[in-house]
Protein backbone atom coordinates (compact mmCIF):
# COMPACT_ATOMS: atom_id res chain seq x y z
CA UNK A 1 0.00 0.00 0.00
CA UNK A 2 0.84 3.48 -0.45
CA UNK A 3 -0.51 6.78 1.70
CA UNK A 4 0.40 10.19 1.14
CA UNK A 5 3.94 8.94 -0.94
CA UNK A 6 4.74 6.27 1.88
CA UNK A 7 4.89 2.33 0.29
CA UNK A 8 4.67 -0.21 3.38
CA UNK A 9 3.98 -4.10 2.46
CA UNK A 10 0.83 -5.04 4.15
CA UNK A 11 -0.66 -8.52 4.46
CA UNK A 12 -4.31 -7.55 4.89
CA UNK A 13 -7.28 -5.39 5.25
CA UNK A 14 -6.66 -5.04 8.39
CA UNK A 15 -2.93 -4.05 8.18
CA UNK A 16 -4.25 -1.44 5.54
CA UNK A 17 -6.61 0.40 7.86
CA UNK A 18 -4.23 0.15 10.70
CA UNK A 19 -1.29 1.55 8.51
CA UNK A 20 -3.60 4.04 7.67
CA UNK A 21 -4.94 5.37 10.89
CA UNK A 22 -1.33 5.54 12.30
CA UNK A 23 -0.46 7.76 9.57
CA UNK A 24 -3.26 10.38 9.62
CA UNK A 25 -2.27 9.89 13.68
CA UNK A 26 0.73 11.17 13.12
CA UNK A 27 0.93 13.76 10.48
CA UNK A 28 -2.31 15.46 11.28
CA UNK A 29 -2.41 14.61 15.43
CA UNK A 30 -4.82 17.49 15.90
CA UNK A 31 -7.58 16.24 13.17
CA UNK A 32 -7.19 13.14 14.59
CA UNK A 33 -9.32 14.17 17.51
CA UNK A 34 -11.62 15.18 15.34
CA UNK A 35 -12.06 11.58 13.73
CA UNK A 36 -12.53 9.69 16.86
CA UNK A 37 -15.72 12.33 17.58
CA UNK A 38 -16.86 11.65 14.07
CA UNK A 39 -16.56 8.06 14.34
CA UNK A 40 -17.01 6.87 18.06
CA UNK A 41 -18.09 3.17 17.11
CA UNK A 42 -14.48 2.83 15.26
CA UNK A 43 -12.00 4.34 16.87
CA UNK A 44 -11.37 5.36 20.34
CA UNK A 45 -9.84 5.20 24.07
CA UNK A 46 -11.56 2.73 25.47
CA UNK A 47 -10.87 -1.30 24.03
CA UNK A 48 -13.99 -2.91 25.52
CA UNK A 49 -16.28 -0.95 23.43
CA UNK A 50 -15.22 -2.50 20.20
CA UNK A 51 -15.39 -6.40 19.12
CA UNK A 52 -12.14 -6.98 17.71
CA UNK A 53 -9.29 -3.75 17.85
CA UNK A 54 -5.92 -3.30 16.97
CA UNK A 55 -4.06 -0.67 19.09
CA UNK A 56 -2.55 2.37 17.50
CA UNK A 57 0.49 3.86 17.83
CA UNK A 58 -1.21 7.22 19.79
CA UNK A 59 -2.49 4.58 22.42
CA UNK A 60 -5.99 4.44 20.82
CA UNK A 61 -8.23 1.80 19.32
CA UNK A 62 -9.76 0.95 16.12
CA UNK A 63 -12.59 -1.67 14.96
CA UNK A 64 -11.05 -3.97 13.08
CA UNK A 65 -13.66 -6.73 12.78
CA UNK A 66 -15.46 -5.19 8.99
CA UNK A 67 -15.13 -6.71 5.50
CA UNK A 68 -12.60 -5.79 3.06
CA UNK A 69 -15.28 -3.43 1.45
CA UNK A 70 -16.22 -1.40 4.68
CA UNK A 71 -12.27 -1.14 5.58
CA UNK A 72 -11.70 0.63 2.09
CA UNK A 73 -14.77 2.90 2.76
CA UNK A 74 -13.92 3.80 6.07
CA UNK A 75 -10.71 4.71 5.03
CA UNK A 76 -11.56 7.00 2.47
CA UNK A 77 -14.05 8.55 4.88
CA UNK A 78 -10.91 9.10 7.48
CA UNK A 79 -8.89 10.58 4.48
CA UNK A 80 -11.94 12.59 3.26
CA UNK A 81 -12.74 13.82 7.15
CA UNK A 82 -8.73 14.90 7.66
CA UNK A 83 -8.83 16.88 4.05
CA UNK A 84 -7.23 14.27 1.88
CA UNK A 85 -7.72 13.06 -0.88
CA UNK A 86 -8.94 9.08 -1.71
CA UNK A 87 -5.62 9.41 -4.38
CA UNK A 88 -3.87 9.82 -0.92
CA UNK A 89 -4.25 6.33 -0.62
CA UNK A 90 -3.28 3.19 -2.78
CA UNK A 91 -3.63 -0.39 -2.27
CA UNK A 92 -2.25 -2.90 -4.51
CA UNK A 93 -3.88 -6.60 -4.26
CA UNK A 94 -1.48 -9.10 -5.14
CA UNK A 95 -3.07 -12.87 -5.35
CA UNK A 96 -1.12 -15.95 -3.97
CA UNK A 97 -0.53 -18.75 -6.03
CA UNK A 98 -0.17 -21.78 -4.49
Amino acid sequence: MTILGQHFDVQSWRDVLERTMNTIAELEPEKFVMIMQQFPRSVGRDKRKFGETRELNNRLFIEVRRSAKDIQRFCFQVLEAVELSSEDLKVEVVSKIE
